[in-house]
């Protein structure tokens, strides 16, 4: 039934590193045995139990939930998260320059999977890949965790979003984020980053979380390379470059946090006795 290219020997595991007969990844994560994601195709056999490939952890957690939801069954309210606020506090300048991909992309496939902690996430295949400025990476995936999925005759609930955002094959979507390993854009609560769908008329409505930004594909391309162009992109260089440790983070939340504060649509540098810093551009310089 499934079909491996190459494996790796992990705590005794066999895991998957290249794919399927489409050769998207069936197994997806920074490392070995630190997978992200795993797809439903791999994690679950043609009756669906669930494959004895699957690491202990997660087919606890698999188990467990298929034991109580059939594909009517609806999905109770996920809890409010605990963890820290999202690294761009909702504001797109800072999605924009804490990320290194910016870009409009058509969905060409919907790849639904679990995370590792039994949540549904869906791998999405992106092509027709457009930058929205020229500093931007070019993905291949994006990462998106979803709140509830049928998959196989059972419905599988999430704990990690709302989700506002259900991936449908041949839309066109904004896709900002970090990009990692394999080309995919993972998405989550605590990262700056957002999807939003543009429609047939160049309307552009934003899905992720509560990030907000313009809502015409002409002012989106414009305000992106804006953001990447006017000195803003250099001086948050080493924020974009370290995106890991607990320093680092802070870092990056309280830079969201800063611009979040100005309140105010238009951004420039200036400089001050402490090296260049980001304020409001004067209404007479927009």
């Amino acid at each position: 039934m499934k079909r491996l290219a190459t494996a790796v020997m992990v705590f005794g595991l066999l895991w998957p590193v290249t794919a399927i007969a489409n050769e998207h990844p069936e197994v997806w994560g920074p490392g070995p045995g630190e997978f992200r994601w795993v797809s439903a195709a791999w994690a679950l056999e043609d009756d669906s139990s669930v494959s004895t490939a699957v690491p202990q952890r997660l087919r606890a957690e698999l188990e467990r939930r298929m034991l109580y939801f059939d594909e009517n069954s609806t999905c109770p309210t996920p809890p409010l998260p605990q963890w820290p606020i999202a690294e761009d506090w909702g504001r797109f300048d800072a999605a924009v320059l804490l990320s290194d991909v910016a870009v409009t992309a058509s969905v060409e496939a919907v790849l639904l999977g679990f995370a590792p902690s039994g949540s549904p996430a869906a791998l999405v295949v992106l092509a027709d890949v457009v930058t929205l400025h020229e500093k931007s990476y070019q993905p291949r995936y994006v990462l998106v965790p979803l709140n509830r999925t049928v998959i196989r005759g059972r419905a599988f609930c999430g704990n990690e979003t709302k989700g506002k955002y259900r991936p449908t094959v041949g839309t066109r979507i904004v896709v900002i984020g970090s990009l990692s390993d394999l080309g995919v854009v993972p998405l989550s609560r605590v990262r700056a980053g957002s999807i939003a769908t543009v429609g047939e008329d160049g309307t552009v409505t934003w899905r992720w979380l509560g990030n907000t930004g313009p809502l015409t594909l002409g002012d989106l391309h414009a305000k992106a390379y804006e953001l990447a162009s006017s000195g803003l992109w250099e001086i948050v260089s080493e924020l974009r470059w370290n995106r890991d440790g607990a320093e680092a983070r802070r870092a990056r939340v309280e830079f969201g946090r800063s611009l979040d504060g100005l309140n105010c649509d238009s951004l420039r540098v200036f400089d001050s006795t402490d090296g260049p810093t980001v304020g409001c551009k004067p209404a007479r310089e927009r």
